[in-house]
């Protein structure tokens, strides 16, 4: 009997992934079709994605459908589309907003948001993205949009990075992200961090000391 009542799970399990699958392929139809008009001759957006082209002229239409389409599942789908550096700078503030506007449990929609907000980071996006990776009940899902923030070099975001060394949910990110700025000003904090009791943590923290101390050696 219990044999049988796994196997009906999952068999309910797969009935539901296929039905979600079914689900998403009709949503987005209609920016296969678009996309299609528009000269991508692509089946889905996985296909797009993978295709090698730089589909600037593809952002306009993915970006009218990211705020149409109603699912997570369909979303997600075209946000992965817009990771990508051609689709700046119009991408950016439509990102924050669909960011703002999902759901809490929506964390794997939330976090693509944040991996396409790192590709898509200039500096006219700071306020938005410090407002969201500063509010603790975006939880995880901040992680790639502090990463975001270490391709924007101005005083407030590092101070915004140092402060988040003291958030365990992004503090490993914040670390990653004053290595990339190479933040001087941030390196009696990151010292701390050497020690950590979590290796991942551990590791960043000595490579971003590493790195801004070779940066303040070549600038003497």
């Amino acid at each position: 009997m219990l044999v049988l009542m796994s196997q009906f799970s999952e068999d309910l399990k797969d009935d539901r992934r296929l039905e979600a699958i079914a689900k998403t392929r009709q949503e987005l139809a209609p920016v296969i079709e678009d996309l299609h008009h528009a000269g991508y001759k692509f089946n889905s957006l996985d296909d797009l994605r993978n295709s090698g082209l730089k589909y600037e002229s593809a952002i306009p239409i993915l970006l009218f459908w990211l705020t149409r389409v109603p699912s997570p599942d369909s979303k997600e789908s075209i946000v992965r589309s817009l990771s990508v550096p051609w689709a700046k700078p119009a991408a950016g503030p439509v990102l924050v907003g669909e960011f703002e506007k999902a759901p809490k449990h929506a964390e794997l929609l939330r976090w693509a948001i944040g991996n396409a907000l790192e590709a898509v980071a200039e500096p006219g996006l700071a306020n938005r993205i410090i407002e969201l990776v500063k509010d603790k009940d975006n939880g995880s899902a901040r992680e790639m949009a502090v990463l975001a923030l270490g391709k924007i070099r101005q005083p407030k975001v590092v101070q915004t990075l140092i402060e988040l060394l003291d958030d365990e949910e992004v503090a490993g990110h914040a670390i990653m992200a004053l290595r990339k700025l190479r933040a001087a000003e941030s390196l009696d904090h990151l010292v701390k961090f050497v020690d950590h009791h979590n290796a991942w943590i551990r590791n960043e923290a000595k490579k971003a000391v590493t790195t801004i101390l070779k940066q303040k050696e070549r600038q003497k």
